[in-house]
């Protein structure tokens, strides 16, 4: 299993985000740390928009947000 390259700046893997303690944990668990990374809606904003475009509220597993996300700001060009 391979870590996340952003878990040392990432709001959601450092735990700011304490609204569900238990679930934050579980998807840790797959996204960040068990190889899933490519996966991550957060990686996927980060990497095709930025880093500094990722909502703070943005779950691991919110993938229909992200796609909006990228979309809202790719239409801006």
């Amino acid at each position: 299993m391979t870590e996340c390259d952003f878990t040392g700046g990432c709001p959601f893997f450092n735990g700011t985000m304490k609204e569900h303690p238990a679930m934050s944990n579980i998807l840790r668990k797959k996204y960040c740390l068990g190889g899933e990374k490519e996966n991550c809606a957060r990686f996927l904003v980060r990497n095709a928009i930025g880093s500094e475009k990722v909502p703070i509220d943005l779950y691991p597993n919110q993938f229909e947000k992200a796609r909006i996300v990228i979309e809202q700001e790719k239409c801006k060009f």
